[in-house]
């Protein structure tokens, strides 16, 4: 157990309260001051509250925007609570929480007209609660209450991320741009342009995307540039964003750039606080081999995604519960490297593990994992094709097309593509590695239909898979 300076001067304060009583011989004094330091003294060893925490009661219902929405705004709440509110609020609010009242909760925080900002701030803290109680009308309307009350940058950029979170990018243009036409520290400014190029940018609108990107780059550049720990981490998170427009380009030596300056800026920021950027160095780190995983260079992909690795084990010994979903990211992407390098011994490995450890991860919460749950399923279902261990692969396979069809039914963009890329392994499977021209083909028609359904330009080469494992059986 530590012990802190106010608890080594609370230890002198008692033992000359002993003095008092023993050698001075005042006893009433001694014993006044004694008991006084003594309570402070026990009271400064008492274990520190828990932190509050929200109960995210409704994550199983939502799905796509609303569930990215929800599950935002639930860390901003706890947030403000701890930020924004003084004393009386944060106990009266965390009651009403922490037994999901939030009908209580939204009454408790009164709105006082004659304070505006007070009063908008409070409008936007009810909009929150109303998206974790999934009452996303009503949210919207407190939003627009805030608008009307007080129109200042935190109230129309609160509400741009809202709409930009439920994929209502107009919407959300607007109040970014409402926010830009203001006179704002370049700190707001660049935080706003990095919001608006996020928008645009999954607007499919590059262009426009790539001018606001550049602007906000050229801000933050010369900002960090004069204070790189005040302004390296906004810096850094703009070329994140930039680098995903670049990839979504296909221009992967922009995105290359981007994220190796990224990541050079966050071993930066590392060396005075590795809690907050060593996990940021492994995301940008996968990013890159992923960048050189699409343009088929296995070599520099492996070697990045061997860094990250290496990271998320370290950060998943530290903390099991917060990085062990990172860690088994890298796991599957290294053994995917390795089984496309036909290393198949070491990939089954790392895939098993990333396969044990996302099953763990989706008994404990299957609308979060359950995708990602599929993909490696997939993954090492392909890997046992190549060892020609065909019963492991079409168990795995078949129940990641279960899991696929489940997802897509709740949600049907994204989750056609990974249904889709999983009918055409089993296609491939049943033309090449167990025949079966029944179940090929209706694989093969299965993934056609949900592509042509779907009218997803990405899947493209997909439909022509699809359409080559046909005609191979039309000619077989």
């Amino acid at each position: 157990m530590k012990i802190s300076c106010l608890q080594v001067i609370l230890l002198v304060f008692i033992a000359l309260a002993v003095v008092l009583i023993f050698v001075v011989k005042w006893p009433i004094l001694g014993y006044i001051l004694g008991s006084f330091f003594l309570f402070i003294l026990l009271v400064s060893f008492a274990p520190p509250p828990k932190p509050f925490r929200i109960s995210p009661k409704h994550l199983d219902t939502l799905t796509g925007q609303k569930r990215k929405l929800y599950l935002r705004t639930i860390d901003s709440v706890e947030r403000d609570i701890k930020e924004r509110l003084n004393d009386k609020y944060k106990i009266t609010l965390s009651r009403y929480l922490a037994r999901d009242d939030y009908d209580a909760a939204i009454k408790s925080l009164q709105i006082n007209p004659d304070k505006p900002i007070e009063a908008a701030n409070r409008c936007i803290l009810i909009a929150k609660l109303c998206i974790i109680d999934a009452r996303f009308r009503e949210a919207e309307e407190y939003f627009q209450k805030a608008m009307v009350i007080s129109p200042t940058v935190y109230t129309m950029s609160a509400m741009g991320d809202f709409y930009f979170d439920l994929g209502m990018y107009a919407e959300a243009k607007q109040n970014y741009e409402r926010c830009l036409s203001m006179e704002l520290p370049p700190l707001n400014k660049i935080n706003v342009l990095n919001c608006l190029g996020m928008t645009l940018r999954d607007w499919k609108k590059y262009p426009a995307a790539e001018k606001v990107f550049a602007e906000a780059l050229d801000i933050a550049r010369k900002l960090a540039a004069e204070d790189r720990p005040t302004y390296g981490h906004e810096l850094a998170k703009i070329l994140d964003n930039y680098a995903i427009l670049c990839q979504y380009k296909e221009d992967f030596e922009m995105a290359d750039k981007c994220y190796r300056e990224a990541l050079e800026t966050y071993w930066e920021l590392a060396k005075t606080d590795k809690e907050q950027y060593l996990p940021l160095q492994a995301q940008v780190l996968s990013y890159l081999g992923e960048i050189h995983w699409h343009q088929q260079h296995l070599e520099k992909a492996e070697e990045y995604h061997t860094e990250a690795l290496e990271l998320n084990r370290h950060l998943a010994k530290t903390n099991p519960a917060k990085y062990n979903q990172a860690l088994a990211s890298s796991l599957n992407n290294m053994g995917v490297i390795h089984g496309a390098k036909r290393k198949f011994d070491e990939a089954e490995e790392l895939l098993a593990q990333a396969l044990k450890m996302r099953r763990g991860l989706a008994e404990a919460d299957p609308s979060t994992y359950n995708p990602v749950l599929a993909e490696t399923l997939s993954n090492l279902g392909n890997v046992y094709i190549g060892m020609n261990e065909y019963p492991k692969a079409e168990a795995l396979l078949t129940e990641s097309e279960h899991l696929c069809r489940t997802l897509a039914k709740l949600s049907p963009n994204p989750w056609n593509y990974y249904l889709v890329k999983t009918l055409i392994c089993l296609a491939d499977f049943y033309l090449q590695g167990r025949p079966d021209k029944a179940l090929s083909v209706r694989h093969a028609k299965d993934a056609i239909r949900v592509i042509e359904q779907s009218h997803d330009q990405n899947l493209e080469s997909e439909h022509r898979q699809a359409n080559q494992i046909l005609k191979k059986w039309r000619n077989a």
